[in-house]
């Protein structure tokens, strides 16, 4: 599986598996934890003691990277000088090769697995930057190999490093953050195959989350899109040279369950700009083993995630997707796990403000 679908992928579903980052704003509120006392004081409770209420859920600043991807940012960046890290695994399957007519082929199946730490720190209130790097291994099935490493045992290797910054511009009516992101190859990988580590090239995207909750008609639902372009290096094989810079989007909606779970739902969408079609007539066997680099892919991936947060600061989640169209790309299928943890901060309650809305940094 190369980087590209792996990212838009994980990046969707570690942040629509992050109930922390859009379980705010909120009126926090206790039995007299905030307000008035009967004399007209002010009581003063342990902040793991509030009973918390959900207002509007799109203010909590203490939430997790990406993407992302994907999609590597998020509507809602951290509070200045918070940080998270986190985890995440996962399996995928492809089993056909889909053509640009829609046709499906059995040129063998490809199996893979990443792991993908990444983390995010709160530079100011409202920009965040991000970074991540993915381990990947994968093995080829089949009697039609495309290179060297395509010989039915697993071959792993780093992919590429992501750097990125968010900055949050609206709150009102909507959170919109604009973000931006940085590819770079981790070394010179494998290029060709079945089993291609990914394409080898500088990226850079430019993109705009936004998203809010339902108000008061569901006012435990949220949803968030995201549209970006991305700038790629040249790719050169051979004779032939184009730079296929892509245009994606994402949609999600999510729901709290509970305090402690959210479900949530998700589509993933991707198109190349130039390339090949495929399947085609290559003039070479150099074109043959690295065409998956210079495929004019297009493609819509759907899925869901659960999320568990403990008490304190860490979310557990799982999550399955499948790619229900695709043209000249891989039909990919398959589950994801994860964590995200952040030390959070106590800090007191913070007036609401047009530019900055109540928040609670503590326990839940």
């Amino acid at each position: 599986m190369d980087s590209e679908a792996y990212n838009r992928y994980t990046y969707v579903v570690s942040g629509a598996s992050r109930p922390d980052h859009y379980a705010l704003p909120r009126i926090v509120e206790r039995l007299g934890a905030v307000g008035m006392g009967e004399e007209g004081t002010t009581n003063e409770l342990p902040l793991d003691q509030m009973i918390v209420r959900p207002w509007s859920r799109f203010c909590f600043a203490a939430g997790w990277l990406i993407f992302a991807s994907s999609a590597f940012g998020q509507a809602i960046v951290l509070d200045q000088g918070q940080f998270t890290f986190g985890s995440s695994y996962q399996h995928t399957f492809v089993r056909y090769h889909v053509g640009f007519d829609g046709k499906k082929a059995d040129l063998g199946h490809i199996m893979s697995y990443s792991i993908r730490p990444e983390g995010s720190y709160g530079l100011t209130d409202r920009i965040t930057i991000d970074g991540d790097v993915a381990f990947s291994a994968s093995k080829y099935i089949g009697s039609q190999p495309h290179g060297r490493l395509d010989d039915g045992t697993f071959h792993s290797t780093l992919q590429d490093f992501h750097v990125g910054v968010r900055a949050n511009w609206l709150i009102r009516p909507l959170y919109v953050t604009p973000y931006m992101r940085l590819t770079v190859p981790s070394h010179h990988y494998e290029l060709e195959g079945h089993t291609a580590t990914g394409k080898g090239k500088l990226g850079l995207t430019s993109g705009l989350y936004a998203g809010r909750d339902f108000g008061p008609f569901l006012p435990n639902a949220y949803f968030e899109m995201m549209g970006s372009h991305t700038w790629v290096q040249r790719t050169t094989i051979d004779t032939t040279s184009e730079r296929l810079n892509r245009t994606n989007g994402s949609l999600e909606f999510g729901y709290y369950l509970t305090p402690a779970v959210t479900l949530s739902a998700f589509g993933i969408g991707l198109r190349t700009h130039g390339g090949w079609e495929l399947p085609r007539r290559f003039n070479n066997q150099q074109e043959l083993v690295e065409h998956d680099r210079f495929d004019k892919s297009k493609d819509v991936q759907l899925g869901g995630t659960v999320a568990y947060t403990l008490r304190g600061s860490l979310t557990i989640y799982a999550g399955y997707f499948t790619t229900p169209w695709a043209r000249t790309a891989h039909e990919l299928a398959g589950p994801t796990f994860g964590f995200t943890w952040s030390p959070r901060r106590a800090q007191p309650l913070l007036a609401c403000s047009p530019t900055r809305p109540a928040m609670l940094l503590a326990q839940r």
